[in-house]
């Protein structure tokens, strides 16, 4: 009698545990609102629910509600694309109204923080208003990007804000992945810098805007004294400023609106529209 070797009964449940773990995170849908089908009461809960989730992740935030005193926070290294283009958790609008972000009163910090590495962030149809951050050194009124991944910005609007260095925009790179990606139909427009860099302050990373109909238009340049001194002041629209040994660059290749080019009615003390800092900061024009 030929005896045959018997497998092990726990054989096929290991088989069937590996292929569970190797297959990827399945991408979650979160939705902020009060109404049926949404997830979560506030936009910082579902982003803390994302960054949970190790997959690729969507949150609708729907434009039928004003989301005010917003200091959002997200920290991740995932890919994660937050939607303003929906009339209520479960219904698509595409007449092009943006969810507003506003953050007044939201005790001095940034409308929207981005931190960490080798994530991608996607922001599409929102407008980023009054943020106003406190100090002369303080960094991004509307949006303050510090990490080492992608940031990707379309049909968006970032007005109103205030901060030290970055009115509207505050970007800098960690490490050599850092790229800011502006899309088209996005307005950086009547943000204001206590220092420099009215409209976007890019800080090693590599930035572009070369897209239809996106402008930084009617920012302003402040500068500061100090102890008689002025200090700042340059960038109305645009400060590339680098300080560190990684290379940043703007490619500004937008026609703007109409005829009225990328960058303008910016105000500045120093530098008019664009100032470059630092011998390794360069903006192109295309």
């Amino acid at each position: 009698m030929t005896m045959r070797p018997s497998t092990p009964r726990w054989l096929p449940f290991a088989a069937i545990l590996l292929m569970a773990a190797a297959l990827p995170a399945r991408a979650n849908v979160y939705a902020v609102g009060p109404d049926a089908g949404c997830t979560h009461a506030t936009i910082q809960a579902a982003i803390d629910a994302a960054e949970a989730n190790p997959g690729e992740d969507f949150i609708r935030i729907p434009h039928s509600q004003i989301c005010n005193n917003q200091a959002l926070a997200i920290n991740t290294a995932q890919t994660l694309s937050l939607e303003g283009y929906w009339s209520d958790c479960n219904t698509l609008d595409t007449s092009g109204i943006k969810t507003t972000l506003d953050g007044a009163g939201n005790f001095g910090w940034p409308v929207l923080r981005i931190e960490g590495s080798g994530h991608v962030i996607n922001l599409d149809s929102f407008t980023i208003r009054n943020g106003d951050v406190l100090g002369n050194g303080s960094k991004g009124g509307g949006i303050s990007y510090r990490g080492n991944g992608s940031l990707v910005v379309v049909n968006t609007a970032v007005i109103n804000n205030t901060a030290g260095l970055g009115g509207g925009m505050y970007l800098e790179g960690t490490g050599s992945a850092a790229t800011v990606q502006i899309l088209g139909n996005v307005a950086i427009n009547g943000n204001t810098a206590r220092d420099s860099g009215g409209g976007v302050f890019a800080e090693a990373v590599h930035l572009s805007m070369e897209a239809p109909n996106s402008v930084i238009a009617f920012n302003e340049a402040v500068g500061y004294e100090l102890f008689g001194v002025t200090v700042g002041g340059y960038g109305g629209g645009l400060v590339v400023n680098n300080t560190t040994s990684l290379d940043g660059y703007a490619l500004i290749g937008s026609a703007g609106v109409g005829a009225s080019g990328a960058i303008h009615g910016k105000e500045a003390r120093n530098g008019g529209g664009e100032g470059v800092l630092r011998e390794s900061g360069s903006r192109k024009d295309r």
